[in-house]
């Protein structure tokens, strides 16, 4: 479905669509909450596409396999034939270039420019390729200046890799081996690589990192250490040498909790904001009821970790999209571990505040993917062969009665002004989602509400 039949089918319901606003929210705290009038409120669309026929799963957990150039969107993803780039042509798929004869690799996707870096993760025998848009074709294929896949030897005892490039046009690998996370760079036409640097020791072997660029010249590493419980984020400045990190942060330490094996597991994707706010979605290891197993942990443009955001006390393999220019972002995740239903909450960017649970793909499905950053209102998600195409829009004011609600069903610390209140709240129009879950308000408002904590 083409984003101009979008936006028609939009204003058949609602009329010409209006940009979502910022607006100042007090601070609130505990699992209750007073509604008075509500302001807009964020509608959503979920719009089913072609299933995909892969010979492999769409991990790894912090990978972006979706990404997107000059308004389509694209993936990379393995069938019985090789590991293939994909064009997303309306709502189908269009199989375009071959890039690797493997049928069991996990794509991780950077575009700079017109070029598109792409980690084919596996293992220890990972490659590297990069393509290059031709305009003619309308299809990715293998750069003229170096068309080879390039070996990426990482370590024994590695479980996944993502890539990043910096201010500087340096690429950046980032994993992890039996007891360590690494990072490797390379330069130039990206033909060799370096070997590799520890940045963090003393994890599990079942502990991941991932890699991003920050817009103020620096490369950020995030990772769990479930020996210590707790998740782990370094920095690197740009005109640095390669070798110079920053000391450890330990994200939401502030708000763990000693319960269960603690914050850390290793489930982890991370997206940034224009103005350098850093948000990762994140699982716990807490593994009790009425705790927090899926949450966002959010680093401020001054370098400060806000408390843990909880979302769900279920869940697995969560993924994050932000959209910028409307001060919203939508994490993804599994319901079940081993696979189950693709829900999603959506909050502001601003002031964390996450509204009810969605249906986004239904089926026995698991490792959702989507992309590094989205240029509009439309992100897509992949869930092993299936895949939707998401769009953001705001609703016309909403007024509600006064109301008390029960927001969670379980209790964490709140950060300041992270309370939700009723300019908080998100609602949709279940005529234009995929089903709904939610929470009642109080009774006989027929009105529901999101977790927000």
């Amino acid at each position: 479905m083409s984003k101009h039949h979008l936006q028609n089918l939009r204003q058949s319901f609602f009329g010409k669509s209006r940009k979502s606003r910022s607006s100042n929210r007090g601070r609130g705290h505990g699992r209750s909450l007073n509604m008075e009038s509500l302001e807009s409120r964020q509608m959503m669309s979920a719009t089913p596409l072609q299933n995909l026929s892969l010979s492999a799963n769409a991990g790894e957990k912090p990978q972006s396999k979706i990404f997107e150039y000059g308004g389509t969107f694209w993936t990379v993803m393995p069938n019985k034939q090789g590991t293939w780039v994909y064009r997303l042509d309306g709502t189908n798929w269009t199989q375009t270039q071959k890039i690797s004869a493997s049928k069991s690799t996990h794509a991780d996707v950077k575009v700079v420019g017109d070029l598109a870096y792409v980690l084919l993760y596996e293992g220890t025998k990972s490659q590297f390729a990069t393509l290059q848009y031709d305009s003619i074709d309308n299809q990715f294929e293998a750069w003229a200046s170096q068309p080879n896949l390039v070996n990426i030897p990482l370590s024994k005892g590695v479980e996944t890799a993502t890539i990043e490039a910096d201010s500087t046009g340096r690429l950046w690998i980032a994993s992890d081996a039996k007891t360590t996370i690494e990072v490797r760079y390379s330069d130039g036409d990206h033909s060799t690589w370096s070997g590799p640097i520890t940045i963090a020791s003393g994890i599990k072997s079942d502990d991941i990192s991932t890699i991003i660029a920050m817009p103020n010249d620096s490369i950020g590493v995030f990772w769990s250490n479930q020996s210590t419980k707790r998740f782990g984020f370094k920095v690197h400045q740009d005109s640095d040498l390669a070798n110079v990190w920053s000391g450890d942060e330990i994200p939401g330490s502030q708000s763990a909790l000693n319960v269960g094996h603690g914050m850390a597991d290793d489930h982890m994707h991370a997206a940034v904001a224009s103005d350098g706010t850093l948000y990762v979605a994140v699982k716990t290891s807490y593994d009790k009821n009425n705790y927090p197993k899926m949450g966002l942990l959010v680093r401020r443009p001054n370098g400060v970790w806000d408390d843990f955001y909880g979302i769900a006390d279920a869940g697995t393999r969560p993924v994050i999209v932000l959209d910028d220019a409307d001060n919203q972002l939508i994490i993804a995740h599994t319901t079940k571990e081993g696979g189950g239903d693709i829900v999603y909450n959506t909050s502001p960017l601003d002031v964390i505040s996450f509204s009810p649970t969605q249906l986004l793909i239904k089926g026995k499905v698991n490792n959702v993917t989507t992309s590094k950053i989205i240029s509009g209102n439309h992100a897509v998600f992949l869930a092993d062969g299936k895949s939707v195409m998401f769009e953001f829009d705001v609703a016309p004011p909403i007024v509600a009665p006064l109301a008390s609600a029960t927001v969670s069903s379980f209790s964490a610390p709140s950060s300041p002004a992270s309370g939700p209140t009723a300019s908080d709240l998100a609602f949709e129009d279940p005529n234009l989602v995929n089903g709904a879950i939610t929470s009642n308000l109080g009774a006989g408002t027929g009105l529901s509400v999101g977790t927000g904590v």
